[in-house]
C-alpha cells in the first residue's frame, strides 16, 4: 500500500508538471497533497493504516474526509493514547482504570504485569517460587466478610458474588443476551463452562441445553442478571 501511495504521488507530480506551467505547478501540487494527507492523518490518529487511507483520499477525497472524522477511534489508538491497555492475562483490551478484566476476571495490580508476576511468585533474583494463596483474600461488600479465598466466586458467610466475577458475569450475560440463534447461544456458553476459571458460572447460569424456547432462556439469564448484578 506504501508503495502504490508513493507510485500515486509520482504520477501525480508529473501529472502537475504537464499540464500546468511551472508557476500554476509550485502552487497547486502542494496544496493538492496537502489536502489528500488530511484525512489520512486525521485516521492515523484513530489507529489506522496511514497509507490505506491516502489512496483512499486519492480517489474519494470528500469521502475518505468526512469518514476520517466521524469514525471511532479502534483499540490500537486507545492503547496508544492510554485510554485502554491489554489484560496481561487473557490480553483482552480494557479500560486503562480497570482494575479487573471483565473478560477474564483477573486482578490486575498497578497496571504492571511485573507487579503481577510478583503477586504470585517470590522474586530471589533470577530464581521464583510460587507464593501460598493461603493469605489472598477479598472483602464482601455486603456482609463486609474478609476471608473469603481468592479462587472463591462467592462470598462464605452471604453468598453474595465477588466484584471481579460480577464483571465477568454481566458480560457472558450481554453476550448470551445479544446473540439471536440458539447453537450460537450453546457454543458461546460452552467456550465459558470449559474454562477452568470460569466453571463457577455453572452454579448460577442455567443451562441452555434445557431449553428448547431461546426468549425463555434469555428470560432466566435476565432474573440471574438481577439476583448478582
Amino acid at each position: 500500500m506504501k508503495a502504490l501511495s508513493i507510485s500515486l504521488m509520482v504520477l501525480g507530480f508529473f501529472g502537475c508538471f504537464y499540464f500546468c506551467n511551472s508557476y500554476i505547478f509550485i502552487f497547486v501540487y502542494p496544496i493538492t497533497l496537502l489536502l489528500l494527507l488530511i484525512p489520512a492523518y486525521i485516521a492515523q490518529s484513530k489507529g489506522r493504516d496511514f497509507w490505506s487511507w491516502f489512496v483512499y483520499s486519492w480517489f474519494f477525497w470528500v469521502i475518505a474526509l468526512v469518514h476520517s472524522i466521524v469514525m471511532q477511534e479502534n483499540n490500537t489508538a486507545k492503547i496508544r493514547n492510554r485510554e485502554a491497555k491489554k489484560c496481561p492475562f487473557c490480553f483482552a483490551t480494557i479500560d486503562t482504570r480497570a482494575s479487573v478484566c471483565q473478560y477474564c476476571g483477573r486482578q490486575i495490580y498497578n497496571n504492571n504485569i511485573q507487579n503481577v508476576t510478583a503477586r504470585y511468585f517470590n522474586m530471589n533474583g533470577d530464581s521464583a517460587s510460587p507464593v501460598a494463596d493461603n493469605n489472598n483474600y477479598w472483602k464482601c461488600k455486603k456482609c463486609g466478610y474478609e476471608e473469603n479465598s481468592e479462587t472463591s466466586a462467592f462470598c462464605e458467610k452471604c453468598g453474595a458474588i465477588s466484584e471481579s466475577k460480577k464483571s465477568v458475569l454481566k458480560s457472558f450475560i450481554e453476550r448470551q443476551l445479544s446473540t439471536s440463534t440458539l447453537p450460537e447461544i450453546t457454543n458461546c456458553q460452552n467456550s465459558y463452562f470449559n474454562t477452568d476459571s470460569l466453571s463457577w458460572l455453572k452454579e448460577i447460569v442455567p443451562n441452555v441445553e434445557d431449553f428448547t424456547d431461546i426468549n425463555e432462556y434469555k428470560e432466566n439469564l435476565k432474573t440471574v442478571s438481577q439476583k448478582y448484578i
